[in-house]
Order: structure tokens, then C-alpha cells, then sequence
């Protein structure tokens, strides 16, 4: 079997689609191909498994273009690697917002009273980051965090505190969304938080 998200190929960001099941488990990536107002959706897949994404019968069908609509589809057929999906119904933005992988890394926040602490990630979505820190913060203080793992360089992102989750001894775990984003800051956290999945989807049958 030929290896996983090894292809190297131009791709055409504006119709590159993220392929999800219904639980948002991330199945691959493909590009769109065929005339724009066809009915049915057609998909040519390059990251991932053409017959895992078949076997999901109902996927999610997530366009880098914000343009285009986020669907909800059914997989009527498939040839090789080419997939066509016939669409069920149309989804809010919140699917991009709200897809969260679990992602560790070290990076730091910068509170509005000046400084900068120290902080460990635990999950990361297109809205919001969670992560531990020993910085004591509030429900609903602001600040800026840096996120270091997006194509191009870190992003410095401000950010509000939703939620405290836990506390362990000093450290605490804080839920947050990202507030006040521009859209080609959306758009490149989306891009990473897309490709931490697609490592952890090749990861297991790399073994």
C-alpha cells in the first residue's frame, strides 16, 4: 500500500476540502473537481484513504474557501482515489470554530498587566486553545498568547478565558477562544489544527 500524505503536488487552495465523519474525525483532504453548480459534490482525495472516507457514508465536507458552503453529505460512489457526494445539508461556520484536536506544545502568554508567563497547551481549535499555566487568571481576563506551530511563523493571537477546568497544586487549566481574530489569522490556525490531525491519522499506520 502506497504511503499516507507523502504526495508532493500543486494543489488549488481554493477548492481544497477537509473530509470529516459525522463525529468530526478527520478522514483526509481532497480537492474539488467538475463544474461548480453541479448538484453533487466531486472530490479527488490526496490525503488519506479513498475507502475509509467511502466506508463513512456520511461526511462533512469542509471548504478552505469560506465562499463555499460546509456540508453535510452522503458518498453515492467512488472511483480510485475520486469520491462524489451528494449533499444532505448545509453547516454553520461553528464546524470550522469548534474542530478541536488534542496538541502539546510549550509556548507564552502575555497578560494585560505586562510580562509574560510560561504556558503547555492541551487542545487547540480554529476558536480557542486550552492550556496549563501557574499564571492566576480570571473568567473573562484578555490577553495574548502565541501559537508556534502554524506555517510562516507564530501567530499572536488575543485571547479571553472561558473557563477554569482544574486545579493542580499551582498550575491550573484554563479554556479560552480567540477573540478579535483577522481572517488570514483564521485561516492559517485552521490550516495547522487541520494538519495536526492528519499527522495523528498517519501516525498509527505508520507503525
Amino acid at each position: 500500500m502506497a504511503a499516507l500524505f507523502t504526495r508532493k503536488r500543486s494543489i488549488d487552495k481554493t477548492k481544497l476540502y477537509m473530509l470529516m465523519d459525522r463525529e468530526s474525525k478527520l478522514l483526509g483532504r481532497g480537492e474539488r473537481y467538475g463544474k461548480e453548480n453541479e448538484s453533487t459534490l466531486h472530490i479527488r482525495v490526496f490525503d488519506g484513504e479513498p475507502e475509509a472516507i467511502a466506508a463513512a457514508e456520511i461526511v462533512q465536507a469542509v471548504p478552505s474557501n469560506d465562499a463555499s458552503a460546509i456540508l453535510m453529505g452522503k458518498i453515492i460512489s467512488r472511483h480510485g482515489s475520486e469520491i462524489v457526494i451528494e449533499p444532505m445539508r448545509q453547516l454553520g461556520a461553528e464546524v470550522r470554530r469548534n474542530f478541536r484536536m488534542p496538541v502539546t506544545f510549550e509556548s507564552f502568554v502575555y497578560p494585560a498587566e505586562g510580562g509574560r508567563s510560561p504556558i503547555k497547551s492541551k487542545d487547540l481549535s480554529c476558536g480557542g486553545i486550552a492550556f496549563h499555566s501557574t499564571y492566576e487568571f480570571n473568567v473573562g481576563d484578555t490577553f495574548e498568547v502565541v501559537i508556534p506551530i502554524t506555517e510562516g511563523g507564530p501567530l499572536l493571537l488575543k485571547t479571553q478565558v472561558l473557563r477554569i477546568l482544574a486545579h493542580e497544586g499551582p498550575i491550573s487549566l484554563y479554556a479560552c477562544k480567540f477573540i478579535d481574530m483577522i481572517h488570514d489569522e483564521e485561516s492559517l490556525l485552521r490550516e495547522a489544527v487541520f494538519n495536526i490531525q492528519l499527522r495523528a491519522v498517519r501516525a498509527p499506520r505508520s507503525k
